[in-house]
């Protein structure tokens, strides 16, 4: 594992020209956006799975980074956008996709009024059959038709029950939409987070099929244009978490996770050997931190050296909402004096609370203040969670 990662930073490394360039244009801390990065994470995940899956969609996850930056690569490459309430639908319409997947609970009367709004490009996965009622009702009232899939769970979607309907609820469903002709009821969704390989997908496609096969007639079958699978891929070797020992020798280790090809690999297989023979339909997948991680990196200054062991660094987790760096582990990179070896220090943030911290070590050979510090692939679930706490919130800066 630490060879991986230090053939991460040294690949951090051949770009630290471009990064104090930055710092030099730009009062930190900030975050810095990836184009490079992000284009071929896309262009992978893309690669990957269209050459396994035939009719394969894409819609990128905005929830786990909603940047204008990132939504305008995804659309202007081809793909769509998955938004999980209505001002995410606002934003992801800025960027004119093609198609937006609406998907989320408790959608209020005011976020189907706007998908009805925008049915053009609006698919919207309805998530219980009190939502269906209202859309029915809704689109009755407008005399307007909508595409829409229903979002279902299983046994093995755990603590993502709270979402959809359970899957043996799914022909009643699919007889009370009937109700509501003007719902054009057309999909499936399924979504299942933190997948560490392709088996949850694989199970929960063959469990499916086998209830469609037992309760849908071939004339429902026919109704179903698409099969969502969600997302929920985690990127590969990329996100370490720290072994419980007390600080600061804590010790770190990278989650089990598959690669891009094995996720793929196995979905495919699941799709050809359980769906296909059933039902002539898209898939559609919904990547979102296996992309957006690589997007940005987040860039600070050592602001003080209060020890050898303890520095403080100009920006706070502020940036990435919660004290997330406690328990998962990010590089941290000294530019100014790097090493491909970490040496043993405490990096706390600029707030004021013991909790804001961002790592218990850093590749360095020695720390001084103002001494550049980069935690490289932090795009996930980071800028997305930001808050003004304290301190105000840094720019996006492009490299």
């Amino acid at each position: 594992m630490i060879g991986n990662i230090s053939n991460r930073v040294s690949a951090i490394l051949q770009k630290k020209s471009a990064f104090i360039k930055l710092a030099q244009q730009y009062p930190s801390p900030f975050y810095i956006f990836d184009q490079k990065e992000f284009d071929i994470a896309i262009d992978s995940f893309a690669k990957t799975f269209n050459s396994r899956i035939p009719r394969l969609q894409i819609f990128y996850a905005m929830k786990s980074n909603p940047h204008p930056l990132l939504l305008m690569r995804i659309v202007k490459k081809g793909h769509n956008i998955d938004a999980s309430s209505g001002r995410e639908v606002l934003i992801a319409l800025k960027q004119k996709p093609k198609t937006i997947l609406f998907t989320g609970p408790a959608k209020t009367a005011d976020d189907l009024q706007l998908a009805l709004k925008h049915r053009d490009k609006v698919i919207l996965n309805i998530d219980s059959f009190t939502e269906l009622g209202r859309i029915g009702r809704l689109t009755k009232k407008k005399k307007l038709t909508i595409r829409a899939g229903v979002r279902i769970f299983t046994a093995q979607h755990g603590a993502w029950s709270k979402f959809g309907i359970p899957l043996k609820e799914l022909k009643k469903f699919w007889q009370e939409a009937k109700k509501y002709p003007l719902v054009a009821l057309q999909g499936i969704q399924i979504h299942m987070s933190w997948s560490m390989n392709a088996k949850p997908y694989v199970t929960v496609i063959k469990e499916i099929s086998e209830y469609l096969r037992k309760h849908f007639s071939q004339s429902e079958l026919e109704t179903i244009k698409f099969f969502d699978i969600g997302g929920g891929f985690v990127p590969h070797l990329m996100e370490g978490v720290y072994d419980k020992e007390p600080n600061p020798t804590r010790q770190y280790r990278f989650e089990a996770t598959t690669t891009l090809e094995a996720y793929a690999d196995g979905i495919a297989g699941a799709v050809k050997k359980y769906l296909a023979p059933y039902l002539d339909c898209a898939i559609y997948v919904e990547p979102g931190r296996i992309l957006s991680t690589y997007a940005m990196h987040i860039l600070l200054t050592v602001s003080d050296v209060k020890s050898p062991s303890k520095v403080i660094a100009d920006g706070g987790i502020n940036m990435v909402g919660w004290e997330k760096y406690e328990i998962d582990y990010c590089p941290v990179i000294n530019l100014t004096h790097p090493a491909l070896k970490e040496m043993t220090g405490t990096v706390y943030g600029s707030l004021c609370t013991p909790d804001d911290l961002w790592g218990y070590r850093v590749f360095a050979k020695t720390i001084k203040e103002g001494d550049l510090l980069l935690l490289p692939h932090q795009g996930a679930y980071t800028f997305a969670y930001k808050q003004e706490f304290i301190k105000p919130l840094p720019k996006v800066v492009i490299l």
